[in-house]
């Protein structure tokens, strides 16, 4: 496993995307698949409340995509958003995962896949993630 970098990118699902410190700014899920593992800090948006919210800080882990389980927090850049997003995946399918904010009231209008998969955070009790997977 790569070694830890010292870098806070920003997961926002609302204003503001994947920017380094330096102003540099993420232009896909390959290039920050790339860093191997990475701190994020979570941006207001509240679709993950009461488990994340503004300002708290995650450790993204890239795992091979054949990784993913339901009940799993992932960091993941769909296409119709302009910036990474971190959901709890609640069931797979055969397109990909269906993703969703513990907070929606809907799931992510598209599934992830492989190409749009960035990596895994485990900072959650599982027990915990899988009664909002239910709901």
């Amino acid at each position: 496993m790569k070694t830890l970098l010292p870098l806070v990118i920003l997961v926002s699902l609302l204003a503001g995307c994947t920017t380094a410190p330096q102003g540099k700014r993420a232009r896909s899920a390959e290039e920050l698949r790339a860093l191997g593992q990475f701190h994020a800090t979570v941006d207001f948006s509240g679709s993950m409340a009461p488990l994340l919210k503004g300002g708290d800080e995650l450790l993204v882990t890239v795992v091979p995509f054949e990784q993913v389980r339901v009940g799993m927090v992932v960091v993941y850049w769909p296409h119709w958003k302009p910036c990474p997003v971190v959901h709890l995946v609640i069931a797979q399918t055969k397109r990909g995962f269906i993703c969703k904010g513990i907070d929606n009231r809907d799931a992510d209008p598209e599934p992830m896949t492989a190409a749009t998969f960035i990596g895994k955070t485990s900072r959650f009790n599982q027990t915990e993630l899988l009664s909002y997977a239910s709901k």
